[in-house]
C-alpha cells in the first residue's frame, strides 16, 4: 500500500496507455492553471480599469511588456529544466534526475536574485525606451519596482511547477494555485481602491496583491516536494551543482530564454508601434490582448502536456508514439480554439465592455480583435508543434524558429503597414505573422531534424566517455 502511495506521488507514466486520454487528462488542469494565472491579470486589470482609470489600465499593459522580457532567461531555464526531468523520468533514472535538481536549483535561485536587483534598476530606463507615455510613465514604474521586488517567489513557483510537470504531475501545482488566486481576488479590491483602514493603493496595490498570492503558491509548493518522495529531494543548500547537468541545463535553456527574449523583444516593438497610437490605443490593446490570451491559453497547455509526453516517451524510446501525441493535440486545439475564436469574433464589444466603460477603448480593443481573431486557429497549431520540440531538448531551432517569424514578419510587417493603414495597419502585421510562425514551425517538425536531439543517449553516451577517460587515468 505505502509503495502504490509513493508511486503515485513520483507523478503520471505518460509512456503506457491511450495517448488521446493521457494527454486530455494532462493537459486540463494545466489549462485551468493558465486560466487562473490569467484570470489574476484580469481581475487586476477589472479593478484597476473600473475604479482608477484608463491611464491606470494603461500603465499596467505597458508593464506586462516589461514584465515578459525580463523574465524571460529565467523562464528558458524553467522549460530546459522539465525537459531534463521529464527525459529523466521516462529512462527512469533517479540518479540523473536528483543532479538535474540539485544543479538547477542552485543555478536559478542566484539567477532570480541577480535578475531582481537589475529589473529594479532598469525600469525607469526600460520604459523610457518603450516610449511610454507621460501620462502613465509612473503608474508603470511604480507596478513593475513592486513585481520585481516578489521575482523570486513568481520565478519559484513556475520551477517547482515545471519539475512537477516533467515528472507527469499537473494537477498539485493546480491546487497551490487556486488557493493563490483566491488570495489575489480577495486582496485586489482591499489594496486597489481601498477598504476600511487600508488605503488606496491603486496600480501599487494590483502589485502587491500579485506577489503576495504568488509567494502564497511558492511556498505551498516548496512544502509539497519537501515532504514527498517524487524521486529527488529539494536541496539548495546540499548536494552539488555538477557540470554536465549544470551545462546540458545551459545549452538547453540559453536557446530558451533567448526564445523567450526574441518573443519579448518583439512585443515590446510591436507595443512601441502602438504606444505611437496615443494612450486609448495602448489600453484598447491592452484590454483585447488579455482577452486573446484567453483564446489561446488552451493550446498553450496542451503545448505544455505535449512537452512532458514527448519528453518522457523520447526517455523510454517510445518514439511510435510521437505521431499520435501531434494528431492528438492538433484536434483537441482545432476544436477548441476554432470555437473561441469565433466567439470573440463575433462577441469583441461585448467582452471588452466588461473591463471598461471607455467607448474610445473599447472602439480600439474591437478594432484589433475584429482584424485578428480568425488567425488564432492556425497560430494555435504552432503551439502543438513547439511543445514537441522542447519535448524532445531542441532548443536552437525553436530560437531560430521563432526570430524568423517575429523579425523578418511580425515586426517589419506591423510598422510597415501601419505607415499605409495606421493603427488597422499593425493588426493585419499580426494576423499575418500569426499564420506565418505555423507554417514556418510546421516545415521544420516535417523535416524530422529534431528527432536527434533526446538527452537520454547524449546523458548516457557521454557519462559512458568521462568513465572510460576516468579509468584510463587511473590505469596509468
Amino acid at each position: 500500500m505505502i509503495s502504490k502511495t509513493k508511486e503515485k506521488s513520483k507523478g503520471r507514466d505518460l509512456t503506457e496507455g491511450n495517448v488521446f486520454k493521457h494527454l486530455l487528462y494532462f493537459s486540463f488542469p494545466l489549462l485551468i492553471g493558465n486560466l487562473l494565472q490569467s484570470l489574476n491579470q484580469l481581475i487586476d486589470a477589472f479593478w484597476v480599469g473600473r475604479f482608477i482609470g484608463p491611464n491606470a489600465l494603461a500603465s499596467i499593459a505597458v508593464s506586462g511588456s516589461v514584465v515578459f522580457v525580463l523574465l524571460a532567461f529565467i523562464f528558458g531555464f524553467v522549460i530546459a529544466t522539465s525537459t531534463m526531468v521529464a527525459q529523466y523520468k521516462g529512462a527512469q533514472d533517479e540518479e540523473s534526475l536528483q543532479k538535474t535538481v540539485d544543479s538547477s536549483v542552485k543555478a536559478l535561485t542566484l539567477a532570480a536574485l541577480g535578475l531582481t536587483v537589475i529589473a529594479i534598476f532598469l525600469t525607469p530606463y526600460i520604459l523610457r525606451i518603450l516610449q511610454t507615455p507621460v501620462e502613465i510613465f509612473d503608474m508603470a514604474q511604480t507596478y513593475l519596482m513592486i513585481f520585481f521586488s516578489g521575482l523570486v517567489f513568481i520565478g519559484g513557483y513556475n520551477y517547482l511547477s515545471a519539475i512537477l510537470r516533467g515528472l507527469g504531475n499537473s494537477k498539485t501545482p493546480l491546487y497551490f494555485l487556486i488557493i493563490a488566486t483566491v488570495t489575489n481576488i480577495i486582496l485586489d479590491p482591499i489594496l486597489i481602491i481601498g477598504v476600511g483602514p487600508v488605503p488606496e493603493l491603486g496600480v501599487a496595490g494590483a502589485a502587491l496583491a500579485t506577489v503576495f498570492s504568488q509567494a502564497l503558491a511558492f511556498g505551498l509548493g516548496l512544502i509539497y516536494i519537501k515532504r514527498r518522495d517524487l524521486g529527488f529531494k529539494m536541496r539548495l543548500f546540499k548536494g552539488k551543482a555538477e557540470n554536465f547537468y549544470l551545462m546540458r541545463m545551459i545549452k538547453m535553456g540559453i536557446p530558451a530564454g533567448l526564445q523567450q527574449v526574441v518573443v519579448s523583444l518583439a512585443v515590446v516593438a510591436v507595443m512601441g508601434a502602438v504606444n505611437l497610437q496615443g494612450a486609448a490605443t495602448v489600453a484598447g490593446f491592452g484590454t483585447a490582448t488579455r482577452l486573446d490570451g484567453f483564446i489561446l491559453l488552451p493550446a498553450m497547455s496542451l503545448g505544455l502536456a505535449i512537452s512532458a509526453m514527448v519528453g518522457q516517451n523520447i526517455g523510454a524510446g517510445k518514439w511510435e508514439r510521437i505521431p499520435s501525441i501531434v494528431r492528438s493535440g492538433m484536434l483537441m486545439t482545432f476544436v477548441i480554439t476554432g470555437s473561441l475564436s469565433l466567439v470573440l469574433f463575433f462577441l469583441r464589444e461585448q467582452a471588452l465592455s466588461l473591463f471598461t466603460d471607455d467607448l474610445l477603448v473599447i472602439k480600439e480593443g474591437a478594432s484589433y480583435l475584429k482584424i485578428v481573431a480568425l488567425a488564432f486557429i492556425p497560430f494555435s497549431f504552432m503551439f502543438i508543434i513547439t511543445g514537441v520540440l522542447r519535448g524532445a531538448g531542441d532548443m536552437l531551432w525553436g530560437l531560430i524558429l521563432t526570430a524568423a517569424s517575429l523579425w523578418a514578419v511580425r515586426v517589419p510587417a506591423v510598422y510597415i503597414l501601419a505607415n499605409y493603414l495606421g493603427t488597422d495597419g499593425i493588426w493585419y502585421g499580426m494576423a499575418l505573422s500569426f499564420v506565418l510562425a505555423f507554417v514556418i514551425t510546421g516545415v521544420y517538425y516535417l523535416s524530422g531534424n529534431w528527432k536527434k536531439k533526446a538527452l537520454v543517449k547524449q546523458n548516457m553516451s557521454n557519462k559512458t566517455e568521462n568513465e572510460d577517460k576516468r579509468k584510463v587515468s587511473v590505469s596509468h
